[in-house]
C-alpha cells in the first residue's frame, strides 16, 4: 500500500490508514513532502525526525516491520506556490515517487488516496500491470480539462514493477503540463491511451474501492470534505486509530455538531 500527502493531512488521516493498512496483511509506504518552499532539504530532515519520534515509535514492533515512512525534499517543491499549485503538486506527489519504488521494492502496489480505509486485503493480479478505475462513459462536459480528467478516477491505482515505463511517463507528462485541477487524472488518462489495452484491468469492476461506505467494501475512501464528515467514516477511522472511549465521544459530536470539519 502505498499513500503520498502532505504533514497535515498525515496528521489527519494518517494513522487510520497505517493502521488498517497494516490490519489488512499488507505492507505499508507513506511519503511526505514539507510545505513547498526555501530550505526544503533542512525542513524535510526535520520533519522526518519528528514523525520518526512522534509516531514511529509509538508503533509496536510488528507494525514498525510493516512499515515505511519517508519524508521527501521534492526538487519540484523548492519555490513557494500558489495555493492551486500547492493543491495539484499534492495530489500529483505519488505519481512522482511510484517508478521508483515500483523497481526497488519488485512488488505489486495499490496505491490510496491518505483518508482511505483499508478493511479488506487487495488481492493480487497477475493478469495486467496497471489497474485504473475507468470512468471512460462519463460525459462531464463543462471544460475539455473535466471532461480529459474524470475518465479515470486517481483514489486507487494498482500497479505491478512491469508498470514502472507508463509511471514514468505519467510523470513526464505531470512535469511538461502546467498544475491546474484534474492533471494527475487527466496524465493517467491520456497516458493510457498511447498504451496497449492489454496492460490494463478495470478497478471499476472489481468492487474494491467504495464512498458510499458499505460493510461489505475493502476500501472505503473519503471523497471529499462532505464524506470526510459522515459519521459512518469517521467510527470507521477511530476504530482503526484504537480512539479510547472519550476521544471517540468528544470527535463525533464536533463532527455531529459542525465543530470538526477536517
Amino acid at each position: 500500500m502505498f499513500a503520498a500527502c502532505d504533514e497535515k493531512y498525515f496528521d489527519t488521516h494518517g494513522r487510520g490508514f497505517i493502521y488498517s493498512a497494516i490490519s489488512a496483511g499488507h505492507r505499508v509506504h507513506v511519503i511526505i513532502s514539507p510545505e513547498p518552499g526555501p530550505a526544503l532539504e533542512r525542513r524535510a530532515a526535520e520533519l522526518q525526525s519528528r514523525v520518526d519520534q512522534n509516531f514511529v515509535k509509538a508503533l509496536s514492533l510488528s507494525q514498525q516491520k510493516h512499515l515505511t515512512l519517508e519524508v521527501v525534499a521534492d526538487g519540484r517543491a523548492k519555490a513557494a506556490m500558489s495555493p492551486l499549485e500547492r493543491k495539484v503538486f499534492y495530489q500529483s506527489l505519488r505519481f512522482y515517487h511510484l517508478p521508483r519504488l515500483l523497481r526497488s521494492k519488485g512488488s505489486a502496489i495499490a496505491v490510496l488516496d491518505i483518508d482511505s480505509l483499508v478493511r479488506k486485503p487487495i488481492p493480487y493480479n497477475g493478469e495486467a500491470d496497471v489497474g485504473l478505475y475507468f470512468r471512460l462513459d462519463n460525459t462531464n462536459n463543462w471544460s475539455e480539462e473535466a471532461h480529459l480528467g474524470t475518465k479515470v478516477l486517481a483514489a486507487l491505482i494498482y500497479a505491478t514493477p512491469c508498470a514502472a515505463d507508463y509511471f514514468d511517463k505519467v510523470a513526464a507528462y505531470l512535469d511538461r503540463n502546467e498544475r491546474r485541477y484534474f492533471i494527475d487524472q487527466r496524465a493517467l488518462y491520456e497516458t493510457y491511451l498511447q498504451e496497449p489495452g492489454e496492460r490494463f484491468f478495470d478497478l471499476a469492476k472489481t468492487g474494491w474501492l467504495d464512498w458510499t461506505f458499505k460493510e461489505e467494501s475493502p476500501v472505503w475512501t473519503a471523497k471529499g470534505r462532505l464524506l470526510r464528515r459522515e459519521l459512518r467514516y469517521i467510527r470507521e477511522r477511530l476504530k482503526y486509530e484504537r480512539a479510547g472511549r472519550y476521544r471517540r465521544f468528544f470527535v463525533l459530536a464536533g463532527y455531529r455538531l459542525g465543530i470538526l470539519r477536517k
